[in-house]
């Protein structure tokens, strides 16, 4: 992870250089891809080759879970409104006190090349992107009528316990997750069930077992 961070925080600083640390509408130039392109070492995280934009908006959410101190240049205020920059995006947890990006903070970086991103944005939040169906990132929290990309960038429970604790996720029990988990000294072959639920439960069985394999095809 070190070498993602570092290089995240290279690109991070290559954008707010670009904009002279402030947004400025007329000082855009090229952001260097080169920098930032980490294929190998998040392909045991990701199902897919990642494409440029797809690695910022995922690194982007992941930051704040694996070095929260590369964001805090946008937590510079704007000196004449006393306030954040709208344009940064972001909101504060209930603990944490560093920023937390948004949708409108991903636009932000990637607009960074001159074009207006905001589009390709909204299209890989969207639910029909693979991010959303393979339940690695969604972007939630909006309030009633206010804009899409306002709400934060979330990791799913899994990728973030996959990359800090190198383990498959395992919710415990909670309002969103009203189930225990239980376990027995017995096997399949102890269970006494009607055929068809048998199948019923060997089905399940064979999707987690090759659910990947299966979303794939």
């Amino acid at each position: 992870m070190r070498t993602i961070i570092k290089s995240f925080t290279a690109y991070l600083r290559q954008v707010f250089t670009m904009y002279g640390h402030v947004p400025d509408q007329g000082n855009r130039l090229e952001a260097d891809p080169e920098l930032f392109l980490f294929s190998e070492e998040l392909s045991p995280f990701l199902p897919h080759e990642t494409t440029f934009e797809e690695q910022v908006v995922f690194l982007l959410a992941l930051m704040p879970h694996i070095a929260p101190e590369v964001l805090d240049p946008f937590l510079v205020q704007d000196p004449d409104l006393k306030r954040p920059y709208t344009r940064f995006g972001g909101w504060r947890g209930d603990s944490h006190t560093g920023f937390l990006p948004t949708g409108e903070t991903a636009v932000f970086l990637l607009s960074a090349g001159g074009a207006d991103k905001r589009q390709e944005v909204c299209r890989l939040l969207g639910t029909e992107h693979w991010f959303h169906t393979q339940h690695i990132l969604r972007c939630e929290g909006q309030g009633r009528g206010e804009p899409f990309l306002s709400g934060r960038l979330i990791l799913s429970e899994e990728i973030v316990s996959r990359i800090l604790y190198n383990k498959e996720y395992q919710p415990g029990f909670s309002a969103e997750f009203p189930a225990h988990r239980i376990t027995t000294s017995l096997d399949w072959d102890d269970l006494i069930l009607p055929y068809y639920l048998r199948e019923d439960l060997e089905e399940i069985c064979h999707w987690l077992a090759h659910q990947q394999e299966i979303r794939e095809q």
